[in-house]
């Protein structure tokens, strides 16, 4: 899977996941117990890969990107 946000919808199931350097990094939590199916059922929604990821530090949301970092 590429890097980015994927959106489930299946039957009374929505959720998202984000895929960072293939690997899932954040998942809703109604998709984790069966995350491999899930992931057949998603769509990419593409996003602007120019604006760096979210960090948590001290417990607060801080933009430095995986390259600094």
């Amino acid at each position: 899977m590429r890097d980015g946000l994927y959106q489930v919808n299946h039957g009374n199931i929505c959720g998202g996941f984000v895929v960072r350097r293939g690997k899932i990094t954040v998942c809703a939590p109604v998709l984790r117990k069966q995350i491999e199916f899930f992931k057949t059922k998603a769509t990419f929604i593409p996003t602007d890969t120019s604006i760096p990821p979210l960090r948590l530090s001290g417990g607060v949301f801080s933009s430095v990107s995986d390259e600094v970092a």
